[in-house]
C-alpha cells in the first residue's frame, strides 16, 4: 500500500508541478502575446491615421486650388463690376444730356408750330 500511496503521491506532486509550471511559464507566454498584439493593434492605428493624414492633406491640396481658382474669377468679376458700373454712370449722363437736348428740341418744334 505505501507502494501504491507514494505512487499517488508522486503523480499527483508531478502533475502538479507540471501544472504549476505550464500556469507560470503559460501565463509569462499570454502575457507576451498580448503585448504583440497591442503593439501589432498600435502599428496598425498608426497606419490607419497617416493614411488619413495624407487623404486629408491631398484633399486640403484639391480645395486650396478650388479656393484660388475661384478668387481669381471673383477678383475678374470685381473688375468687370466696377467697368460695368462706370459704363453705367457714363450712359446716365449720356441719357441726361439727350433729355435736356430733347426737352429743348420739342420746345422749338412747338414754338415752330405756333
Amino acid at each position: 500500500m505505501n507502494d501504491t500511496l507514494s505512487t499517488i503521491l508522486i503523480a499527483l506532486g508531478t502533475s502538479s508541478a507540471t501544472g504549476f509550471a505550464g500556469w507560470i511559464f503559460g501565463r509569462r507566454r499570454s502575457v507576451a502575446e498580448t503585448q504583440g498584439v497591442e503593439l501589432e493593434n498600435v502599428g496598425k492605428a498608426v497606419e490607419i491615421w497617416r493614411e488619413s493624414a495624407e487623404n486629408l492633406a491631398e484633399q486640403l491640396k484639391v480645395y486650396s486650388e478650388q479656393v484660388r481658382i475661384n478668387n481669381e474669377q471673383l477678383v475678374t468679376l470685381k473688375q468687370e463690376n466696377v467697368r460695368l458700373n462706370e459704363e453705367i454712370n457714363q450712359l446716365r449722363s449720356e441719357l441726361d444730356k439727350l433729355s435736356k437736348e430733347n426737352i429743348k428740341l420739342r420746345s422749338i418744334i412747338k414754338a415752330i408750330k405756333k
